[in-house]
């Protein structure tokens, strides 16, 4: 029997991101290379469209370290690589209930600027993940 309270309830797959230290690079890689549209959103941001999956993000690391801990100068600490996301009900809800079972987390629930309420961990392997909800406000 587990001594666990509530697991998260995971409900999707929301998407991956590319965390990179050259979006623009990235970005030329999945259109030259794969022939996939990017829609650039700035300098840190842009999205894949690729069919069959949610969401393909490719995200500057330092734009990461600004998500994830509120400063640019640790970007160090966000590793390259994709981040996996995955949608819960309630980021607050489920968020306390993993702290419970004892996960740690790197940034708690925040709204952030694309409309997504996230919370970010790392998984065993070192990668990043988020809880993630679509606000709705």
């Amino acid at each position: 029997m587990s001594t666990h309270s509530k697991l998260p309830a995971i409900r999707n797959f929301a998407g991956l991101a590319e965390v990179v230290e050259d979006v623009a690079a990235a970005t030329r890689i999945y259109e030259e290379v794969f022939g996939l549209e990017v829609d650039a959103l700035d300098a840190d941001h842009a999205e894949v469209r690729l069919p069959g999956l949610p969401r393909l993000a490719i995200w500057s690391r330092r734009a990461a370290a600004q998500s994830i801990y509120g400063d640019w100068s640790r970007s160090t600490e966000v590793p390259l690589g994709l981040l996996l996301g995955l949608e819960v009900e309630s980021v607050d809800q489920e968020t306390a209930e993993a702290v419970m079972n004892g996960m740690d987390f790197l940034q708690g629930p925040r709204r952030q600027h694309d409309g997504l309420v996230t919370s970010r961990f790392r998984l065993a392997s070192g990668a990043l993940a988020e809880l993630s909800q679509r606000d709705e406000e």
